[in-house]
């Protein structure tokens, strides 16, 4: 079983990913990299982290940390959420 990685913006997308994967029996490690993700993917995730985009070094430690081996980014993340704090 491999471990993958999740990096979720908004919509639901992140959700059907997580679903598959699952399905297939993969562990699935999410970070939800904005506030507005839908409320399943807590919920089905193996590890569950709530981390913005824009903390990319913690990103990485979390994800090297959990094992994964493979990652992937879906969902929206707006410009007004990436340069909102600039």
């Amino acid at each position: 079983m491999a471990t993958v990685g999740l990096l979720a913006g908004i919509g639901k997308l992140p959700v059907t990913f997580l679903r598959e994967a699952k399905r297939l029996g993969e562990r699935v490690v999410t970070i939800a990299v904005v506030d507005a993700v839908e409320p399943e993917l807590a919920q089905e995730s193996d590890q569950f982290y709530q981390i913005k985009i824009t903390k990319l070094g913690s990103i990485l430690k979390t994800l090297q940390r959990e094992g994964v081996t493979e990652a992937t980014m879906l969902g929206k993340v707006t410009k007004e959420i990436l340069y909102g704090n600039l």
